[in-house]
């Protein structure tokens, strides 16, 4: 008789824990970690599959919705919660990859869709920051940030400031040789650039780097006049008597940098 009231007590226990855990879980008592095979996992994977199967583009509002389906029922999911969440974030990733490289590998690639997809790659990132080491997330950023860069060198008109100044000696200014050097040397960086074939389709950055150098042309040009501008303008209101021999020196060191002005030629002769 002891044994059994022993017995009961037991069952009666038992029960009280199961009945417990089943309330604490939400009633999903013997589905283990709700993994992969868990029913609900299933039917959530396969949701999200026909979602997303249903469209080729980048919908912002279907990422969101799916992320928002999964944590409604994260307490039942448990540990198949992150798997989904993964899933799903692997699919965006999939998904803004072969659109993004897409639109670069065109000939008429549009910034505007770019900028677009690059915004729903940052809305991934913001859910998902460790993909950042992911290297499809790692060749769309890398491309990207060359393709903004290529797109404001071919724009860049290259001017220089004169930085003109009359010194003691003759005068200084900045150079122009430098200076396009620096700018050679950076469309070398840029077609060295390991992501560079993902772009060099596009026209527009085609374009941009074959007009370097007439752009560079262009811009010296500009430069030499608003240099001789500054020169004329320095000399223009002091005594020719006490000034012409300093004048000289800067015409000769002018001509010297392989400039040549009509407007300073007539100055300097008629002073």
């Amino acid at each position: 008789m002891k044994f059994l009231k022993i017995l009961l007590m037991f069952v009666v226990l038992v029960g009280i824990i199961v009945g417990v855990l089943v309330f604490a879980t939400g009633g999903s008592v013997g589905s283990g970690n709700a993994g992969e095979d868990d029913p609900l996992f299933q039917s959530l994977k396969a949701d999200i599959q026909r979602n997303w199967n249903a469209t080729d583009n980048w919908n912002d509002t279907l990422y969101d919705r799916s992320l928002e389906m999964l944590s409604q029922s994260q307490n039942s999911l448990r540990d198949g919660y992150r798997t989904l969440v993964d899933f799903v974030d692997d699919r965006a990733c999939n998904r803004l990859d072969s659109l993004m490289m897409g639109e670069f590998a065109k000939a008429d690639c549009r910034e505007a869709r770019i900028k677009e997809l690059k915004r729903g790659l940052d809305r991934v990132l913001s859910n998902a920051p460790q993909l950042r080491e992911d290297k499809r997330v790692k060749k769309m950023l890398g491309t990207y940030n060359l393709y903004v860069n290529l797109l404001t060198f071919a724009r860049s008109s290259f001017g220089l400031s004169t930085g003109f100044r009359l010194t003691e000696s003759a005068a200084a200014w900045n150079s122009f040789a430098s200076h396009a050097q620096s700018v050679r040397a950076k469309k070398t960086n840029y077609m060295s650039s390991p992501y560079y074939t993902n772009v060099k389709n596009i026209s527009d950055v085609a374009r941009g780097l074959q007009s370097v150098d007439s752009r560079l042309q262009a811009a010296r040009g500009n430069f030499s006049t608003q240099l001789a501008n500054s020169i004329i303008n320095a000399f223009r209101g002091q005594e020719p008597a006490e000034s012409r021999s300093h004048l000289q020196q800067v015409y000769v060191q002018y001509t010297n940098d392989g400039f040549s002005n009509g407007n300073l030629n007539t100055f300097v002769s008629n002073y």
